[in-house]
């Protein structure tokens, strides 16, 4: 039996080709449509941080005052538990409809 890796090769183009392939997914319609529609894999946070933030800037130009903007997804790192309901589970994404300020307190 052969090997599934038979015949498979990898292709490894030139940073500045990478780089315009990506921007090219990352703003383009299919992608505002539905945000999981391209991916691209990277093997540390520090590298996941620095192509989200290229992206970003990509996205929504350079001065982003908040970490994210209405229309981007958030993951929750805990769950959020108001009046006593449930309302994010931890790790659930939601999609940002709005930011205003606020204050967060804790009754301790």
């Amino acid at each position: 039996m052969p090997s599934s890796n038979q015949d498979k090769h990898c292709i490894f183009p030139p940073a500045e080709a990478v780089q315009r392939w990506m921007k090219k997914a990352f703003t383009s319609a299919e992608v505002e449509a539905d945000s999981a529609s391209f991916c691209y894999l990277a093997r540390t946070n520090a590298r996941v941080r620095e192509l989200n933030e290229t992206i970003r800037r990509w996205r929504y130009g350079d001065d982003i005052p908040t970490p994210v903007k209405p229309v981007e997804s958030a993951l929750f790192r805990a769950d959020v538990i108001v009046d006593e309901g449930l309302v994010f589970t931890n790790n659930q994404e939601a999609k940002v409809l709005e930011i205003e300020r606020s204050i967060l307190s804790q009754d301790c």
